[in-house]
């Protein structure tokens, strides 16, 4: 794993949250307010939600999905290790792949970082064929890097051949262009 270039100890990260099960805005929601809590995540933004038909299996209920940029100052190993501890939390059951689930949060980009190990690969090697992923990252992280493609995440919507639905659902969970920790500090408080 190479070391990725910190500012303050702080690298730009771009996570993907998804869930079509039970209350899908609650499990992107609370999903992220505990990853924020036990990550120490910073200048957190969130996209707007979309409503997007299933990819793989389409026997399916529709997913809710959204893209959440911040600064982070934990390794990219150690954020996997958080975000798939926090998805058993929320009720996430082994499945088959692309099949139904209560949450999934993928890491799409760690800095400028490119990772390939057993269990994390970086940039997420599927994110450039997916509209579902792009258009919420385009929301908030539309000029960050995808190094593997050497595109921004805007130059990669434009070239998507998915044709896939993706619909504005609702407004952002969280505030798009500030820092969410004090949002969850008045909720604990």
């Amino acid at each position: 794993m190479n070391k990725a270039a910190r500012r303050d100890g702080d690298v730009d990260i771009l996570l993907g949250f998804g869930s079509n099960l039970g209350d899908r805005r609650a499990a992107l929601a609370g999903s992220l307010r505990r990853l924020e809590q036990v990550a120490h995540l910073r200048r957190v933004r969130c996209s707007r939600l979309y409503a997007t038909a299933p990819y793989g299996v389409e026997d399916q209920p529709d997913f809710l999905n959204m893209a959440v940029r911040a600064q982070c100052a934990l390794p990219a190993d150690e954020l996997l290790r958080l975000c798939k501890t926090i998805e058993k939390e929320f009720g996430r059951r082994p499945r088959e792949r692309w099949h139904a689930r209560e949450i999934d949060i993928d890491i799409l980009l760690y800095g400028r970082e490119q990772i390939n190990t057993a269990v994390l690969t970086v940039p997420h090697p599927q994110m450039h064929l997916r509209r579902f992923v792009l258009l919420p990252a385009a929301d908030v992280a539309a000029d960050m890097v995808h190094t593997g493609r050497d595109a921004d995440v805007a130059r990669l919507l434009e070239l998507c051949g998915d044709a896939g639905r993706v619909d504005v659902y609702d407004a952002a969970p969280c505030p798009p262009d500030s820092d969410h920790q004090a949002t969850v500090a008045r909720e604990r408080g």
